[in-house]
């Protein structure tokens, strides 16, 4: 992030589409698999994921964390990695979980 140390500036690839995310982790590099809330999605705290700026930059969701997405208990800290392929890219992580 240029404004930032501690933020990155992520252009997710997410099949169909490509979306800017703003973030603060350190685990995700080029090629982690994430799971991704973008604009519309809704959060399991009731809450709509709105595309908004962050210094200066727009961020068009988020990387969600397990606990983000509630699954118990949380074997991770932070964003939720995982291994993927490209066949999965732009999928619902919820349809493809059974959660």
């Amino acid at each position: 992030h240029p404004d930032s140390d501690h933020l990155f500036v992520c252009q997710v690839n997410l099949g169909t589409f490509t979306r800017q995310i703003v973030t603060n982790s350190t685990t995700v590099t080029v090629g982690s698999g994430v799971v991704v809330a973008v604009d519309g999605a809704l959060m399991n705290d009731g809450s709509m994921m709105e595309t908004t700026m962050m210094l200066k930059q727009k961020t068009e969701g988020m990387f969600c964390s397990q606990k983000t997405l509630g699954i118990e208990p949380a074997t991770q800290a932070g964003v939720m990695l995982q291994a993927w392929d490209d066949k999965e890219l732009g999928e619902d992580f919820y349809a493809t979980t059974g959660s």
